[in-house]
């Protein structure tokens, strides 16, 4: 997950218990890019994640199955 205004990345991995942080490193599957704001709308169920796809405001790169997953 990058939240490009902040300048953040976060780094997850999917295992058998679910999603677990991990060190930098590595090509990732999927990368999720948007604004600070964008994230909040989206946690707060104001925005839909195609409503912020199709608006170009998150930003899906790589595995794209997976995001949609």
């Amino acid at each position: 997950i990058c939240v490009r205004d902040a300048g953040l990345t976060l780094d997850f991995t999917l295992g058998p218990r679910g999603f677990a942080p991990i060190s930098g490193g590595g090509t990732p599957d999927l990368t999720l890019s948007a604004n600070v704001r964008d994230f909040m709308a989206l946690a707060l169920r104001e925005e839909d994640a195609d409503t912020l796809f199709f608006g170009r405001r998150l930003v899906m790169q790589g595995a794209t199955d997976l995001g949609l997953l």
